[in-house]
């Protein structure tokens, strides 16, 4: 039988990590044992049990929690690991965004997008980031209305993602940035424009709405 720390079964291990991470007075043990369990366990308990240390009660189990998941890639958790891009920490809401970017999908667009108006600056930048992750298909129509955002922040990152994709009909919307007031932006826009010119893929070989001809 496989064993962990001082000679437990991996069942026991994982039944201390979920009686630890309940207890809220015993979070720095309990994200010892995430850290363990995230090193040796290799048949997916790992991602059941830090999908369940999502809901523990110290943020900082609930950050680790989310650090592992994001590492996992694993789709499966995207809802739930979603569901903290409303926490009421900002470090919190950070960590999930971030983790979004690995196991975002389709079925969490709605919820990213909300993050993307967040009054933390971090978190709206890496929910947006989070948005350019997806596949082009879903990203590019929700990335375009950002490049019109109130912050430069949202309108830097917007386009910056959306240089990722290579489509060569987004030249236009990426255009008029380059005499945005901010720096950032401008600058964001112009290595957009020059990734998509750079990479000689046509804009037709990925069929998405841009919102233009």
């Amino acid at each position: 039988m496989e064993t962990y720390h001082n000679g437990a079964s991996a069942r026991d291990f994982a039944q201390a990590l979920r009686d630890i991470v309940r207890d809220s007075d015993s979070a720095t043990e309990a994200i010892w044992m995430l850290e363990q369990f995230g090193v040796l366990a290799d048949d997916g308990e790992h991602v059941r049990l830090f999908t369940e240390a999502l809901h523990a009660e110290d943020v900082e189990v609930r950050i680790a929690a989310l650090n592992f998941l994001a590492r996992s890639a694993d789709p499966s958790v995207g809802e739930e690991v979603a569901e903290l891009l409303s926490d009421l920490e900002p470090r919190v809401r950070f960590a999930a965004a971030c983790a979004m970017k690995k196991v975002g999908s389709a079925a969490t667009l709605g919820t990213i997008l909300m993050a993307t108006h967040d009054p933390v600056p971090a978190v709206r930048g890496a929910a947006i980031e989070a948005v350019g992750c997806l596949p082009a298909e879903q990203a590019v129509d929700a990335l375009l209305p950002i490049l019109a955002a109130d912050d430069e922040l949202s309108r830097g990152k917007a386009a910056a993602a959306l240089g990722h994709f290579h489509i060569n009909s987004l030249v236009g919307q990426l255009t008029p940035l380059l005499t945005d007031r901010s720096a950032f932006v401008r600058e964001m826009a112009e290595r957009s424009l020059a990734q998509i010119a750079s990479s000689g893929v046509a804009g037709n070989q990925k069929m998405v709405s841009t919102g233009g001809p």
